[in-house]
This record gives structure tokens, C-alpha cells and sequence, in this order.
């Protein structure tokens, strides 16, 4: 059903429909208090019939202000396959007295949950080859010329060449042969834009072995220009992740500090779907941490934040059940059967609606057994 057809159907339950600010619920929804029912549409995305189980615990709670006894409801469309895999998990996930019923097309589902492990051992090969890759001499002579912390060669899973990332912020590709280009990725924003060609002098700069004192120059000015020039502004949960992997910006659990380990770890929430990578792996002691990290840019953030507890509670599902890649955290004294998950985030809760999106992410937090660390406000000090 279409949104105009799941309003039909409860027309008589008087539902409700359209955003709420308040409570940060979207307006694909359809809420019905009388049935304390909430359901997604047919053609909603994957993410938003997963995120709409939370969003039924989160709208019972602080909408009706009461617990449990919720029924989520969602729409067979091209998503359910894969939404449902990952819906079983979350399930699964919750204590058995939470009273949280879920339906599709308004007929209780049969839950079972999906196979994590196939396709384990390619990735852990896939981790094992990357980690056996040694860092180019010409790769390391330009991090020395450059000489800043926040620049770093990185190699992503299945990636044929070394991309140079300020702070989390891509730069550069260089293959082994010191062949490559200066370009910022990911950065759809004009000023950033316009900051790299100033910068740059141009869209792109090419690398080869004979200019590279012209080229490592460019890359110090965006190194710099990451820590206190327009650069800054952009990609701030980029930026978060790569302070926490280098140790800049702690992140603290039940006053332990979690030790980073790796980065851009392979999960998946389905059978069905596709590659889900993990922001930070810690460890404290033998115990791996899924680290979930989110960044409010503008809004109020209070669904990105609720939502960030599913993900966190689906990485830690699957490391614990995706029996194939054990064996690489056996390597590293580590018990994926013990994984436990947290979400973070910077938030100084100086206002009462910070404050509410605080607790309104631990309450489902807590349910799924998630902790909650809060990031200090000078996670983004230039010195770091």
C-alpha cells in the first residue's frame, strides 16, 4: 500500500499522518494511538523499514507515554525482502517482555533469522590481503614531507590503490608506481569546491614521480586547510571517525576507553543485500566494540541518532554470528562472541531538547543493549 491507501485503510481509527518535529518521525509513516500501530509503506527504502521499528518503540514511549504493547507494521514492496532479514535480527535483539509485534501487510510475520556467515571466508581474506599490504616508499616520503597526523594512506577493501585522506576527507590516489591525482571525493558542497581548485589551482592535479615536490605542497595545504580552513566544515562525521582511529578523540565505556582496531570492516544485515562497513572496531580487553559514530549537521538530529542503534545492534549481530571471519579476531586475542556495540556522538546536553535526544537515544539504547558514549566538544580542537 501507497501512503494514500494505508491512510484509507485506518481512515476510521482517526490516524496520524504528515512529519512530527517533535518526536522526529517522518512523514511516510502512518500512525494509529487507538491500535498503537505504526506502519511504513510499500515503497519505502530498505533503511526507512528497518529504522521504522525503532521509530515504533521510540512514537509508543514518548508519544502515547506508555511502553510496549506496539504493533510495526510494514508494506510489501522491493525492499521487505532484505528489510525483514535485518527486522529478525533487531527482533531477536529485544527482550521477550518489551511487547513489540511485528506485521507485514497486517499479518503477524514469521520470523527467522537470515544467514550472516555466507561469503565469510572471501572477506576474510579480503581483510588478511589488505592487511598484508606494505606501504609504497614514495607513499611514505610524501606523509613524511607533509609531516601532519591528520594525513594518512589508507587501503580500502577491495580498492586497487592507496587514497591519501585528511582526517577522513579523500585527497589523493597513488598506485604503488607513484602514479595518481590530487582530487577531493565525496565533497558535493561549492565551497569546498572552490577551496580545492584555490588551493590547487585547477579541478585536478596530477601526481607522477617528477612533480612531486608540487604535488606533496598541495597536499600539506589541504592538510592544513582540514584542521582550521574551510575544509573543516565538511565531512564531519569523516573527520569524527578518523580522530577516534588515530587515538585523537577518545571514546569511553563504562569508564574504560576503547582502543581502535580497525576500520571499514565488512558486515551485512541480509542475505539479500549489500556490504555494510563498520565506522570504528575497538576493543577493551578481549571484548571487540562495534563504534557507531553520527554527527548532527544542522537539524535537530534526533531520528539520525535514534536510528543509529539499529546499525549499531546489526554490526554486533553479525560479528557475533559470522562464524567465518572469527578466526580473525581469534588472531588478535579477541572474542567476537563476546561483541558489544556503542553509539557516539558529540552532544554537550547545554539544552533541554539535547537533553531529550539523549534520552530518547537511550531508552532504545537500552533496550537492545547498546551503550551510549557522549563525545567532548573539543573533538574538533585544530591541534588534534
Amino acid at each position: 500500500m501507497l501512503h494514500a491507501e494505508l491512510f484509507q485503510h485506518f481512515a476510521f481509527d482517526s490516524p496520524e499522518v504528515g512529519e512530527d518535529s517533535r518526536l522526529s518521525l517522518s512523514s511516510k509513516s502512518v500512525r494509529v494511538p487507538s491500535r498503537r500501530l505504526l506502519a511504513t509503506t510499500c515503497d519505502a527504502s530498505e533503511g526507512e523499514q528497518i529504522n521504522g521499528l525503532l521509530d515504533a518503540i521510540h512514537w509508543v514511549k514518548w508519544g502515547l507515554g506508555t511502553e510496549g504493547n506496539v504493533t510495526y507494521s510494514i508494506m510489501s514492496g522491493d525492499s521487505t525482502e532484505a528489510a525483514l532479514d535485518a527486522l529478525s535480527t533487531l527482533m531477536s535483539a529485544l527482550p521477550n517482555d518489551v511487547g513489540v509485534q511485528l506485521n507485514q501487510d497486517f499479518e503477524p510475520t514469521k520470523l527467522s533469522l537470515p544467514d550472516l556467515d555466507a561469503d565469510s571466508l572471501r572477506r576474510l581474506e579480503q581483510l588478511r590481503s589488505r592487511e598484508r599490504f606494505v606501504l609504497p616508499a614514495i607513499h611514505e616520503r610524501i606523509s613524511q614531507q607533509i609531516g601532519s597526523p591528520n594525513f594518512s594512506w589508507v587501503r580500502t577493501l577491495t580498492g586497487k590503490t592507496w587514497t591519501g585522506r585528511v582526517d577522513g576527507l579523500m585527497v589523493c590516489r597513488l598506485d604503488d608506481n607513484g602514479l595518481g591525482s590530487i582530487q577531493i571525493g565525496g565533497a558535493n558542497n561549492n565551497a569546498v569546491g572552490e577551496r580545492f581548485r584555490f588551493l590547487a589551482e585547477a579541478d585536478s592535479y596530477p601526481i607522477t614521480p617528477n612533480n612531486l615536490p608540487a604535488a606533496t605542497a598541495i597536499l600539506a595545504s589541504l592538510a592544513t586547510d582540514r584542521r582550521i580552513g574551510v575544509l573543516s566544515e565538511c565531512q564531519l562525521e569523516h573527520l569524527l571517525e578518523a580522530r577516534v582511529l588515530r587515538g585523537a578523540v577518545p571514546v569511553s565505556v563504562r569508564g574504560e576507553t576503547l582502543e581502535p582496531v580497525s576500520w571499514q570492516f565488512p558486515t551485512r544485515w541480509s542475505e539479500f543485500g549489500n556490504n555494510r562497513f563498520i565506522d570504528v572496531l575497538g576493543r577493551i580487553g578481549d571484548t571487540p566494540w562495534i563504534v557507531e559514530l553520527k554527527v548532527r549537521e544542522g537539524g535537530g538530529g534526533g531520528s539520525y541518532f535514534r536510528h543509529s542503534v539499529a546499525q549499531a545492534v546489526l554490526y554486533r549481530e553479525f560479528i557475533r554470528r559470522a562464524e567465518g571471519l572469527h578466526p580473525w579476531f581469534h588472531e588478535r586475542q579477541l572474542d567476537p562472541l563476546k561483541c558489544q556495540a556503542v553509539v557516539a556522538f558529540p552532544c554537550s546536553q547545554e539544552t533541554e531538547r539535547d537533553q531529550q535526544l539523549v534520552s530518547h537515544v537511550r531508552y532504545l539504547a537500552d533496550l537492545f543493549g547498546v551503550e551510549v558514549a557522549l563525545i567532548g566538544d573539543d573533538w574538533r580542537n585544530p591541534a588534534l
